[in-house]
């Protein structure tokens, strides 16, 4: 795989990634925190609203 798709794609990180998958069901699975931040609050906020809205976004 690492020949065909470059670094990253090594045995155990494979693994690592399935089990990823396994654990956390799709729907838990959210996009990173500061992605959905940015486009949804822009970068005015101050980290303690960063934090909340992480809460939010990731349903916690």
């Amino acid at each position: 795989m690492i020949k065909r798709f470059g670094r990253g794609f090594s045995r155990q990180n494979l693994q690592q990634m399935r089990q990823f998958y396994r654990v956390y069901p799709p729907d838990k699975i959210c996009q990173t925190v500061s992605g959905k931040f940015e486009e949804s609050e822009g970068d005015t906020k101050k980290p303690d609203s960063k934090r909340k809205t992480a809460d939010i976004i990731c349903g916690i």
